[in-house]
């Protein structure tokens, strides 16, 4: 994909960069439900790790 497309499905909202689920599925050649499930299984999997380090170091 050229360099100005990608640029172009860019907006800025209250001063942050954003690209729309349904761009960002076409950039990576998937359907916005298969990208918004990836997303969903990395939030998780992140918010686990960050539990389970606060929980070993004994800091809240």
């Amino acid at each position: 994909m050229e360099l100005q497309i990608i640029q172009n499905k860019i907006y800025e909202i209250r001063g942050q960069r954003v690209m729309l689920d349904f761009d960002l599925a076409e950039l990576y050649e998937t359907e916005t439900k298969r990208l918004k499930e990836a997303v969903r299984r990395n939030v998780a999997s992140r918010m686990i790790l960050c539990l389970s380090w606060t929980y070993l170091n004994g800091t809240t």
